[in-house]
């Protein structure tokens, strides 16, 4: 997944990590030639943000990462282990936060509820803008909403939806 917003391109991949999975996330700023015969090509980029999303002990997979207009990100993925069925869980972060650091390391939105053996499992999350909300006092904030895929009870999949957005403007 990769999304441009405000100069940066926000991309996330799956990556194997001996015998567990990982979702890295990335911001990277391209830089652009302006003009000439190579006007609109990318002449380089540079990294200005990667979190790691994974343990030894589960595995992270299908993340999606979208910013809102102030540069905040929300983050949605699917998780499981072998103790874990396949869950739906979310994070975001503020655009002041260090480079490489959460407010949290991830919130489950939706625990699964039995074992999914059907074959591949759904590789659909989704993170998108929804309009700003009343923060009382604090004005308006940006809302997000996102979706993904969970393991139901009787062993099929269903998509959870869910919304993300700070409760004040000086929340971390």
């Amino acid at each position: 997944m990769a999304m441009y917003n405000a100069g940066s391109i926000y991309a996330s991949i799956n990556a194997a990590n001996g015998s567990h999975s990982e979702a890295i996330l990335y911001q990277i700023q391209p830089f652009v030639i302006a003009g000439g015969a190579n006007d609109g090509k990318i002449a380089g980029a540079r990294i200005l943000n990667e979190i790691v999303h994974g343990s030894g002990s589960f595995d992270v997979y299908y993340a999606t990462q979208q910013p809102d207009p102030e540069g905040n990100v929300t983050y949605v993925w699917n998780y499981s282990s072998s103790s874990v069925f396949a869950s739906l869980a979310y994070s975001s972060r503020r655009a002041a936060q260090s480079v490489g650091t959460e407010f949290d390391g991830g919130i489950v939105a939706i625990a699964g509820a039995g074992f999914y053996g059907q074959g591949r499992w759904g590789d659909y999350t989704a993170v998108a803008p929804g309009g700003l909300a009343s923060a009382g006092s604090s004005g308006a904030l940006p809302v997000m909403y996102f979706a993904g895929m969970f393991a139901r009870s009787d062993g099929t999949w269903q998509t959870g939806i869910g919304r993300n957005s700070f409760k004040a403007i000086s929340q971390p």
